[in-house]
Parts: structure tokens; C-alpha cells; sequence
């Protein structure tokens, strides 16, 4: 028998069963955009929410009561880039706006990134041309309140690359606060990857005193102004 841990709502879960399964994503995802159906019924779609259940019932991010767990493969086909998010219900709901913590796994399935970041979508609507600077911008302002993610082995810098072309998914390069790569077949176990993401949260619960991290202004006008305009990443 598997041994388990015991987890905040008393349930057990199987050792390592984050990293079990975001290796089986990496492992099958890219056969299974190019030739198998997407929805429900694909046996990835259990992995996504293997790890999404495993996160919300870990200690680790059930300490931050605000913390919200949401996942993505795709809106009626495979996305090229899947994602998993805790996002921080005082600041955005959504993956389009504000800040938030996101595992982005890389176009090509080589790996996955731990990220912290922030909404493409109505920036771009917003600043048309000029978003990229803006979100590079943002990006800078974030990093430079961010730096005690440096000393728990997270890149500070831009340098993030999702091995795609697609606008939207470069997008996210340039939002892109701070990272830590997990190759595929070398993705570590469940407590070094929740010990990673504790950290992450920690930097993201001190950014969030209020719903407007950036506080620029007209910000929070501008986005509410816009907020019919896009969709979710």
C-alpha cells in the first residue's frame, strides 16, 4: 500500500502525488493535444485536478485563507500553454486581471514554470500597442518588492520562456514577477514543491493589502471600463 499524508480537512493523499501527476502532464499532454479529444472523459483532465485538490487541501496554502485554486487546459480545444492558479480573492477572481500565483507549463511540455505574475488580457485591451511595455513595466515594480524570492531559489529576472510564438503566450513573459523551472523527468517531490509555492505566497499575501497592488492612476477605473472587453487567459 501507497503510504499517504494526512491533510487539512482530514482526508489522505498519496506521497508525492502533486509531482506524480504534474509529470504525467508533461509526459502526455502533447499527444494528447494533437490526437485525443479534449474534455472531461481524457485521463489528464483527473491529473489537473489531482494537483488542483492536492494544493487546496495542503497546509501550506490552506494557511493563506484567501488563496483560490483554479485550473486550465483549454476552452473547448487543448490550450497550447495549460495552467494552474491560486489566486488571491482580495485582489483578482480571474487569470485576465491583477496579480496572482501560477504554474505555467511550458508550449513544448519540457517543463513547467512556478510563477509569480499577472493578468495579460486587460492590459493588452487597455494599452493596445504599448501593453508589452506596460506589463514589463509592472513586472519591474512587482520584482522590486518581491527580492526575498531570490533567496528561495526563484529567479528575479526576466529570462522566463514558454517555448511559443503565440502572442498571448508571450504576453505572459513579458507579465512574468519571478519564476523557478521544473524540468520534465526531474520535477521534484511534494514537499520541496510546496515548500517552493509556501514561498511564493508568502511574497503574494504582503503584496495584497488591498485590491489594487499597483495602485497607478485611474487603475482601477480603467480595468473595471475594460472588463467587458476581454476574456480569461
Amino acid at each position: 500500500m501507497t503510504k499517504g499524508k494526512q491533510v487539512a480537512d482530514g482526508r489522505e493523499r498519496k506521497t508525492d502525488e502533486i509531482q506524480r501527476a504534474l509529470e504525467a502532464i508533461v509526459g502526455r499532454y502533447t499527444r494528447a493535444r494533437a490526437y485525443e479529444a479534449f474534455g472531461k472523459q481524457n485521463p489528464l483532465w483527473a491529473e489537473f485536478e489531482r494537483v488542483a485538490s492536492a494544493l487546496k487541501g495542503s497546509a501550506d496554502v490552506v494557511r493563506f485563507p484567501n488563496i483560490v485554486i483554479r485550473w486550465s487546459a483549454g476552452q473547448g480545444r487543448w490550450a497550447t500553454v495549460p495552467w494552474i492558479a491560486a489566486l488571491d480573492s482580495r485582489e483578482t477572481s480571474k487569470t485576465s486581471e491583477g496579480v496572482y500565483v501560477i504554474y505555467l507549463f511550458r508550449a513544448d511540455m519540457s517543463g513547467v514554470y512556478l510563477t509569480l505574475n499577472q493578468g495579460t488580457s486587460w492590459v493588452m485591451a487597455g494599452y493596445g500597442g504599448s501593453g508589452p511595455a506596460q506589463l514589463r513595466e509592472r513586472a519591474a515594480q512587482l520584482r522590486a518588492r518581491s527580492g526575498s524570492l531570490k533567496a528561495a531559489g526563484f529567479d528575479v529576472s526576466e529570462g522566463i520562456d514558454l517555448k511559443s510564438e503565440v502572442p498571448l503566450i508571450r504576453g505572459y513573459q513579458d507579465s512574468t514577477v519571478a519564476y523557478k523551472f521544473y524540468a520534465r523527468n526531474q520535477i521534484p517531490d511534494d514537499a520541496a514543491l510546496l515548500k517552493d509555492l509556501a514561498a511564493v505566497l508568502a511574497v503574494y499575501d504582503k503584496l495584497v493589502p488591498s485590491r489594487r497592488i499597483l495602485g497607478l492612476p485611474g487603475e482601477g477605473s480603467m480595468r473595471d471600463r475594460l472588463r467587458s472587453n476581454y476574456e480569461d487567459d
